[in-house]
C-alpha cells in the first residue's frame, strides 16, 4: 500500500493506487474512519482536531502493516537457546572441576564449546542473547556455578561483539576463550571470600585482586595461546590506570581486554550474587555508560551500546500508552529504539503479540517494567528450569 506520512509516524493519506479492500478492512479492524477520500489539504485541517486516542489508532494501523503478529506463547527458539546455554554451563562446570589436574584435552573442549557459541550467535535467531533470562546449571559446590555463569555470559557477549565488529574467526575464538577464562582464577580463592555477603576485609580484597594472576597461570597451564594469556591477565585493568593487578592504562591494554572488561561488568550486573539479586539489562547498560572513559574504553562502550542497545534483547519495557513488552530485535542505527513485542496492553495480557518499532512518539519506550510487571511477564514468556530440562 502507498501511504503519505507526517512526522514519519502517523498514517494520514492513501493514494489512488492503494489496495482499497485491504485498507477498508484495516480501518474496520481498528475502528478508524477512512481517510482515503480526503485530499491532503482536507486532512491537514482535520489533523488538528484528531484526539490522542485517534492518533493511537491511526498509528496502530501503520504498525499493523509493519509488524509480525504471533500467538502469545513461550518462544520455542528461546527455549532451545536456553537449553543450549544450560548444557554449555554444565559442560563448563565439568571443565572447571578438572582444572586442578587438567588433562591436555581441556583446551580442545573449550574450543569446541566456543564453536557452538559462535554458530548459535551467527544463526538467524538471536535468542541466546537474552542473557538476563539464561539459567545456569548448579552443583554442590556453588563456586563452580558462579564462575561458569559469569564466564559463559561474558564469552557469549564478547563473541557477539566480535562478530558484529567483523573480527576474523580466529580473533573471535581467542576473544571468546579469553572471556571464558578471565574469571577462572576464582577457583584458587576460598569460596567463603568469593561468595561472602559481607563487606570484604583488606586481606580479602587482596585475594580478589590476585584473581587475574591465578587465571593467567591456569591459562598458561592449559597451553592457551599467548594472546589469550595476556588478555586474561589484563581483564581487570581499567583505561584510567585504576585497575589491577598491574595498574595498566589505555594504550598499554590489549583491545580484547578492553572488550572483556565491559562485557564482564554487564554480565555481572544481570547475574545473581551472594549479596544481591540480579538487575535488569537496562540498568547494566546504564552502569557501563557511566564508566565510559574512566574504567572502560570510550570507543568500546560506543560500539557496545550500538550493538547491544540501551534496551538489550530480552529486556522487558513499558511503551507509551500503558503497554508492556519484551525487546526482540535491535536497530543499530537507533540504539534507544529497538523492536518490542507487546504482551500487555492497558492491564490485559494479549492473545497475540505485535512487534512494534519504538522510534515514534506513540510507541516510544517510557522505561523498563516495574518489578511486579517484570515478574508477571517473565512467568508468561520465559521458560522455566523444568521446561528447559524437558526440552
Amino acid at each position: 500500500m502507498a501511504y503519505t506520512f507526517f512526522d514519519k509516524d502517523y498514517l494520514i493519506y492513501s493514494d489512488k493506487n492503494a489496495d482499497l479492500e485491504k485498507y477498508k478492512a484495516l480501518c474496520d479492524l481498528y475502528n478508524v474512519r477512512p481517510l482515503i477520500e480526503l485530499t491532503e489539504e482536507e486532512f491537514k485541517r482535520l489533523h488538528v482536531e484528531i484526539t490522542y486516542e485517534e492518533n493511537k489508532l491511526i498509528s496502530a494501523l501503520y504498525d499493523k502493516e509493519n509488524s509480525e503478529s504471533k500467538p502469545l506463547r513461550k518462544n520455542k527458539q528461546l527455549l532451545l537457546s536456553m537449553q543450549r546455554y544450560f548444557e554449555w554451563s554444565k559442560e563448563y562446570i565439568r571443565i572447571l572441576q578438572l582444572i586442578s589436574e587438567p588433562p591436555t584435552s581441556l583446551i580442545d573442549d573449550i574450543a569446541q564449546m566456543l564453536h557452538g557459541i559462535i554458530a548459535e550467535i551467527k544463526s538467524k535467531s538471536k535468542t541466546i542473547l537474552y542473557l538476563e533470562h539464561m539459567i545456569t546449571a548448579t552443583v554442590e559446590n556453588p563456586i563452580f556455578s558462579y564462575v561458569a555463569e559469569t564466564s559463559l555470559k561474558t564469552a557469549i557477549l564478547a563473541v557477539h561483539y566480535g562478530i558484529q565488529m567483523k573480527f576474523t574467526y580466529h580473533q573471535i575464538l581467542e576473544l571468546g576463550q579469553s572471556a571464558l577464562m578471565q574469571n577462572i582464577g576464582l577457583l584458587s580463592i576460598p569460596k567463603e571470600v568469593v561468595l561472602t555477603e559481607k563487606k570484604l576485609e583488606e586481606f580479602q580484597k587482596k585475594l580478589i585482586m590476585s584473581v587475574p594472576i591465578y587465571s593467567y597461570k591456569i591459562a598458561k597451564q592449559l597451553k592457551s595461546p599467548p594472546n589469550v594469556c595476556n588478555v586474561v591477565l589484563q581483564s581487570r585493568e581499567s583505561v584510567d590506570g585504576s585497575g589491577y593487578p598491574l595498574g595498566l592504562s589505555d594504550e598499554q591494554l590489549h583491545k580484547f581486554s578492553k572488550i572483556i572488561s565491559v562485557c564482564s561488568c554487564f554480565t555481572s550486573i544481570i547475574s545473581d550474587r551472594s549479596y544481591r539479586k540480579k538487575h535488569n539489562s537496562f540498568e547494566a547498560m546504564a552502569t557501563v555508560l557511566r564508566q565510559a572513559n574512566k574504567k572502560f574504553s570510550q570507543e568500546v562502550v560506543q560500539s557496545f551500546v550500538r550493538i547491544v542497545s540501551m534496551f538489550p534483547l530480552g529486556c522487558i519495557v513499558e511503551v507509551n500508552g500503558d503497554r508492556f513488552g519484551i525487546v526482540v530485535e535491535i536497530d543499530q542505527n537507533a540504539f534507544r529504539a529497538p523492536f518490542v513485542s507487546i504482551v500487555k496492553d492497558n492491564g490485559k495480557i494479549l492473545n497475540n503479540q505485535n512487534v512494534l518499532k519504538t522510534k515514534s512518539e506513540l510507541n516510544k519506550i517510557v522505561s523498563v517494567a516495574s518489578q511486579e510487571v517484570y515478574k508477571e511477564l517473565t512467568k508468561t514468556l520465559i521458560p522455566t528450569l523444568e521446561e528447559i530440562k524437558q526440552a
